[in-house]
């Protein structure tokens, strides 16, 4: 099995494979009043696989990794007419 490290990292050593794809959307969805809501998703994946010269891991200690992560952001538009100036508040939050 594979040693992880205190910080709970995983590693090969010598070498070895990492593969990674992610992929993100989202979208922004603008209010009549001011306000765009932004929602978003983030998914990952990853396998990490030992380098074949390696004599303490073989190829049954290969590790997948998967996970999604949402956003949601949102911006309010204020516009100040006695001065004439657009004013933006933004808030996001990852969940």
């Amino acid at each position: 099995m594979p040693v992880a490290d205190p910080d709970g990292f995983i590693a090969f050593q010598p070498g070895g494979i990492d593969e990674n794809i992610a992929m993100f959307v989202q979208a922004e969805i603008e209010t009549s009043f001011g306000l765009t809501i932004i929602p978003g998703i983030r998914y990952e994946w990853e396998t990490l696989s030992p380098a074949s010269n390696n004599s303490r891991f073989d190829s049954s200690d290969e590790v997948k990794n998967e996970a999604f992560a949402s956003k949601l952001a949102l911006i309010c538009e204020l516009t100040d007419y006695a001065r004439g100036r657009n004013i933006s508040v933004s808030v996001a939050a990852n969940f």
